[in-house]
């Protein structure tokens, strides 16, 4: 038996000897694997090196091919020759910077997107070629370590025989370990004879400039090796990137206002490297577009499609001014209208760095089609297949409420011309100023011949159709109403001014604001200041040959039942705790020119034209109904200037009293708020006079059907048109010679008697 002692005897630690023995075995192996993994990299570095030598060395015959046969050795440029007198020349990269002498012959051999950006303008390398033939014979490339590059420039003699001796398979260990153990790639010799040769045609491109900018590929080429890339390059700015295209079934989207990240000054191009938030182009100047087919991986020709060149935020872009800056943009996409819009689009970026203004400054925008907001919304959701619609701004990732336009608010002096086409169906729902414009107030801006159809709008601060806000701007020929088998549409201030046009409008000694020749036939709510045109008009403002008008039904202001029984009241016009007018709800100083409305009229003070006026109103009438606290039938309160003829339609403010049997005990008006103004229904003779005859009325859009039936498709009072003495500036001018909207139906059809 063993005992206990002896088993503890046999348990002894190794000596220092075997210590000394185990460390020495690890380190060896530590070593000895050190420098299989040492060699594993090098390796792997070189296999990858010589992999780009090929790309390049490939990419270079390809183009070179093509830049001899159209006549490239006429050029001079050639690199450095391999010795006197001789027909083999070299040049070295490096980090873009071509050898002396090969500057002109770089860009034909390795031109933009031939190869990737990285490499062509990142790596060292060295390409080497024979003039007379076009026939590349090496390519020699490495990483530039630090500041210093592998490859010098100017190479010495000793330099270019050294690389030159270890070309070729055989002395792939020495190219592993060389000067200052670095890696080289090199492709060429023999390895380039057993290269495939295919021959790439062209891709085609299709560019779609509308509710999103995209290009759609298509090519039929099947070789492997193959690759297509999409090359943009600014026309203003000079700039050039490219996008590699993996799959020509999706579109590429070159601008989407609906998508965070796909705004045309957003997005990041695969030569960029990194992600940015400006990629150099200039937005909303014009771009070129060409797809390149072409192979580093098969000796073949290059096969560019036809270029393509569309501006890259509107339709268009022009130089109106001849100065040589563009600066007028073509709106027929509602896409490219809210690119107008800095904060949507980014236009002018570059202004802070001075490029903007002296290459591209939007100050213009001519519309150049109708536009639909519908149809945007509609096409967006047939591309995308969600059911939301929304407008980002650039760097954002909320956007505006579902199915809801971005009201613009350009930072600039902007000129739009509507051309006489329309605006139709746009929803804001907005907290602010809320409108086609959320806000207009730079100096100098202007909105002229544009009809605005079946807005709906919503905003806190103000709210219209054309603008929440407007400063210092001038409006003429703009008319907004409904379509003819919509419900009217609805402009509402929660917390504001409402105008059926304009929420807020204001105008300076130095800037004045003014509205000509323009019209809105809406229904208005406003908190504050509410009124068929404009809500508030303060400051140095002007209307001229402008109305608004309302909403009957059988010709009253009134709802009635099936059986023709007189329901409640229907104001077009109504705020809920201020001031309403049927044309402007405070007018304060404003002028007030040859205009009318026919919208009936609630607030705490209101009046049928204006609900409080100072200014100088001439030659002005109202036919609305109108309901108050401190209510007149022309102005509810100020002491407005009269001059010319102004009138109220008396009538349809009047009060009738019955006794039980039905029998009229009294009947009184209200009177029009102004001294001067005349009831143009006092008398049979004065009100034919106004109203002419039946064969002189002009055409009239009423929303009521027994107005059509009745005066069949004619306004039985005076228009703009009229009230101007049928001036000739408005002979074509149907936004004003037309009357859109409804008015009172006369006595002698219906008794108007409030209830």
């Amino acid at each position: 038996m063993i005992s206990s002692v002896g088993k503890i005897k046999n348990r002894r630690g190794m000596t220092m000897a075997e210590v000394l023995i185990v460390v020495a075995i690890i380190v060896i192996l530590a070593g000895v694997s050190f420098i299989a993994v040492m060699n594993y990299l090098r390796s792997m570095a070189q296999l990858e090196r010589d992999g780009i030598a090929k790309e390049i060395f490939v990419a270079a015959q390809n183009n070179l091919t093509a830049a001899k046969g159209e006549g490239y050795l006429g050029n001079d440029g050639f690199g450095t020759p391999e010795e006197e007198k001789s027909d083999i020349y070299y040049y070295v990269v490096n980090e873009g910077t071509v050898s002396g002498g090969g500057e002109k012959v770089f860009p034909l051999m390795l031109p933009f997107a031939s190869i990737d950006e990285t490499v062509r303008t990142g790596g060292s390398y060295l390409i080497r070629y024979q003039k007379s033939s076009g026939l590349v014979l090496d390519v020699f490339y490495t990483t530039i370590h630090g500041s210093h590059a592998r490859f010098n420039h100017t190479l010495a003699t000793t330099e270019y025989d050294a690389l030159m001796a270890v070309t070729g398979n055989k002395h792939k260990s020495d190219r592993r370990t060389y000067t200052d153990r670095s890696v080289i790639g090199w492709y060429g010799g023999t390895e380039a004879d057993e290269l495939l040769t295919i021959t790439i045609t062209p891709p085609e491109i299709e560019v779609m400039n509308a509710e999103r900018l995209y290009v759609n590929i298509k090519h039929t080429n099947t070789d492997p090796g193959v690759k297509l890339r999409l090359i943009i390059t600014g026309v203003t700015s000079g700039v050039s990137h490219y996008l590699n295209i993996q799959n020509t079934d999706d579109p590429v989207i070159l601008d989407d206002i609906t998508a965070a990240g796909t705004h045309f000054r957003e997005l990041t191009f695969d030569d960029m490297g990194i992600a940015v938030t400006d990629n150099g182009f200039i937005p909303g100047e014009d771009i070129v577009i060409k797809a390149l087919a072409y192979s580093n991986e098969a000796l073949s020709n290059v096969a560019y499609s036809a270029e393509a060149v569309t501006n890259s935020l509107f339709g268009s872009i022009a130089d109106a001014n001849g100065d040589g800056v563009p600066d007028t943009a073509g709106i027929s996409n509602i896409r490219h209208l809210e690119n107008l819009d800095k904060a949507v689009s980014g236009l002018g970026a570059h202004a802070a760095e001075g490029v903007m203004v002296s290459k591209l400054e939007v100050k213009a925008a001519v519309q150049t089609d109708d536009l639909s907001w519908t149809q945007f919304t509609e096409a967006i959701r047939d591309a995308t297949g969600s059911d939301s619609v929304k407008i980002m701004k650039c760097g954002e990732t909320t956007g505006t409420k579902d199915g809801c336009f971005y009201p613009l608010s350009p930072d600039y002096a902007l000129s739009y011309d509507g051309q006489s086409h329309s605006i139709s169906d746009i929803k804001v729902d907005y907290s602010g100023s809320a409108g086609l414009f959320g806000e207009l107030t730079e100096a100098g801006s202007s909105v002229k011949n544009l009809e605005l159809i079946d807005f709906n709008v919503t905003g806190t601060v103000s709210a219209g159709a054309l603008a929440g806000k407007i400063s210092g701007t001038e409006v003429t020929n703009v008319l907004a109403r409904n379509s003819e088998k919509k419900t009217v549409p609805v402009i509402t201030a929660s917390a504001g001014d409402a105008g059926g046009l304009i929420g807020l409008m204001t105008g300076t000694s130095d800037s004045a604001a003014a509205i000509k020749y323009s019209a809105a036939a809406l229904t208005v709510n406003g908190k504050n200041s509410a009124g068929g045109l404009i809500g508030t008009a303060s400051g140095n403002v002007s209307a001229t040959g402008c109305y608004s008008a309302g909403v009957t039904d059988k010709g009253e202001y009134y709802q009635h039942a099936e059986d023709g029984e007189r329901g409640d009241a229907i104001f077009s016009v109504t705020s809920s705790n201020g001031t309403a007018g049927g044309l402007i709800g405070s007018a304060g100083n404003t002028a007030i020119t040859a205009s009318y409305s026919s919208a009936s009229v609630s607030g705490n003070t209101a009046g049928g034209l204006a609900g409080s006026a100072s200014g100088v109103l001439t030659d002005c009438y109202c036919t609305g109904l109108v309901s108050g606290e401190g209510d007149n039938a022309f102005i509810g309160n100020g002491s407005p200037a009269l001059e010319g003829d102004n009138y109220y339609y008396s009538i349809i403010n009047e009060t009738v009293k019955k006794d039980a049997a039905g029998n009229v005990t009294a009947i009184t008006y209200k009177g029009p708020g102004a001294d001067g103004v005349k009831a143009l229904d006092e008398d049979a003779e004065k009100y034919n006079a106004f109203s002419y005859t039946n064969t002189s009325w002009e055409y009239a859009s009423a929303y009521d059907s027994e107005l059509v039936k009745y005066y069949s498709g004619k306004y039985n009072f005076e228009t703009v048109y009229r009230l101007l003495d049928n001036d000739n500036e408005l002979s074509d001018n149907y936004y004003v010679r037309k009357h859109y909207g409804d008015w009172p139906a006369p006595e002698v059809i219906f008794e108007n008697t409030l209830k």
